[in-house]
Order: structure tokens, then C-alpha cells, then sequence
């Protein structure tokens, strides 16, 4: 979301077959008119599974990704300024090109860019970028467990809170660790595991508890279904909250008291 409320939308599969390549357009959601609308200029690289980050100056970091193919893996990212819509390349390369990985503003406007996948394999390895050169630098520790298609929350404590994903090479079986990264010293440290294993899910900081996991999934087959229970961290273990009326894929979020909202079907649960 931009600092004015509307929403960028950026790259994606340009087209309905898995199959189709990454597009390099983007659009911009004005909610209070209800329109879409390209931008001025499309991104410099086509782009699917990358991150967007809003930074603290208005404008939004575009990270990784897959480029044209599966096997085009983007070490590359712009910036999107909206005052005229258009993207800038950023001179710099990532460290390791990665796509599935999360991308987590800083409190002190670095952005922590962690896991992924690579080459085929599963990453444990993070970056910051920083704005202010702008360069990227690898972090000296690796995370615990590699992550993609994790979530990461920045806590109030101003660490990072990286969660399930999958842990293995042929990124199909989901881990229930979770892990804090702590910027003043650039390390991670494990911290209490989840009950239930979780990739591709949503994690949210609240004011009322340290942070909220929800939904995912635990391995991916053929008969995957999402799962239907949610769990609360606070501040060093994980506790199990109802479960979902009904399957919900995806859902939003809507917080203040924790409510979760699908579509149509205004069946919801409140945690507070």
C-alpha cells in the first residue's frame, strides 16, 4: 500500500497457465475511485514471486523474483516512486538471487531480505538492502532453518519474526519452527516452534499480543487442503486459538480485534 492509500500491483504470471511467463507490467488500485490504472512505465524486468516494500520515504523497494522463465532467477531490484509512476533500477545486485523469500522493513529503514529459493534449492541465507547508498550486504549468520514461502512480521521489540515456510529442497514439506532476527547484532536466534507445521501462510503483528499466525499449509500434494487453525506468539511460544468455522483460501485481515474476513462469506472469528 503507498503512503495515499492507493494499492501497487506489480508483475505476476502474465497469463492463466502455470506455465505462463512473468509479466513486467503494473497498475495501480485507487480504492476510493474503485479504478485500476497502468503505470507510467512498466518495471524494468518482468517479475512473479518477488516482494514489494513500501520504505519510509514513500517510494517502494521491488525485489527477486522469477524473470521471463522458471529458470530466470532475478538478483535484481527498482524502486517504484509514485509521484511520477515510473521504476528505477537499482544499481546494485542482490548477493544471492532469490524469489519465495520475504522482504521486511527495518526500524531503522533498512529492509531485511531473508530466504527464498535458488537454483533449486531452499535458501537460509539473508541480505539488508540499504536505501541510503543504496547497496546490499550479505548478513554474516545464516537463519536456523532455510525458509521459502515463510512469512516474516517486524515485532514491536523492532526484531523480525521469520515463520514455518518450507524447510526442504523440493520446497513441498512445510517447518513449524520459527525464528527472531535481531538487527542490533544481525543475528538469528530460534525461538519456540509452532504446533502445527505452516507454509504460505499470514503472520500479523497486534498491539494486544506479539504476533498471529494463520492458515497455510503443511506439505503440498496433490490432495493439499489449507489448514484451518490459527495460533497467537506471545512473546517465545506459540498457543493454539479455535478453529475456522469453515476452509478459507486466502483470507484477510482486518486488525484492531483480530478479525478475519473471506470474500462473500461474512463468517468470521474474533481474538482478543
Amino acid at each position: 500500500m503507498l503512503a495515499d492509500g492507493r494499492v501497487l500491483i506489480t508483475g505476476g504470471r502474465g497469463g492463466t497457465a502455470i506455465s505462463s511467463p512473468a509479466t513486467a507490467t503494473a497498475e495501480i488500485y485507487d480504492p476510493i475511485a474503485g479504478t485500476f490504472a497502468l503505470t507510467a512505465s512498466p518495471m524494468n524486468f518482468p517479475r512473479r514471486l518477488h516482494t514489494a516494500t513500501a520504505l519510509a520515504d514513500g517510494t517502494v523497494l521491488i525485489v527477486g523474483g522469477v524473470g521471463a522463465n522458471l529458470l530466470s532467477t532475478q538478483n535484481t531490484a527498482e524502486i517504484f516512486d509514485p509521484k511520477n509512476g515510473s521504476f528505477t533500477l537499482v544499481t546494485a545486485t542482490l548477493v544471492t538471487a532469490r524469489f519465495l523469500h520475504t522482504a521486511t522493513l527495518l526500524p531503522d529503514g533498512t529492509v531485511l531480505l531473508a530466504g527464498g529459493q535458488f537454483a533449486g534449492a531452499t535458501l537460509s541465507s539473508a541480505e539488508i538492502y540499504n536505501p541510503s547508498v543504496p547497496s546490499f550486504t550479505a548478513v554474516p549468520a545464516s537463519m536456523n532453518s532455510p525458509r521459502s514461502l515463510f512469512n516474516a512480521v517486524l515485532l514491536p521489540t523492532g526484531k523480525a519474526l521469520l515463520v514455518g515456510g518450507f524447510s526442504d529442497s523440493t520446497g513441498t514439506i512445510a517447518t513449524a519452527t520459527a525464528e527472531l532476527y535481531d538487527p542490533s547484532n544481525a543475528s538469528f536466534t530460534p525461538t519456540g516452534s509452532m504446533s502445527t507445521a505452516r507454509s504460505v501462510l499470514h503472520c500479523q503483528s497486534t498491539s494486544e499480543r506479539t504476533g498471529l499466525g494463520f492458515r497455510g499449509l503443511s506439505a503440498i500434494t496433490a490432495s493439499s487442503t489449507f489448514l484451518g487453525t490459527a495460533e497467537v506468539y506471545d512473546p517465545i511460544t506459540w498457543d493454539i486459538l479455535a478453529d475456522w468455522l469453515s476452509e478459507r483460501v486466502p483470507c484477510t485481515t482486518d486488525f484492531g480485534d483480530a478479525q478475519r474476513w473471506h470474500g462473500s462469506r461474512h463468517a468470521g472469528r474474533k481474538y482478543r
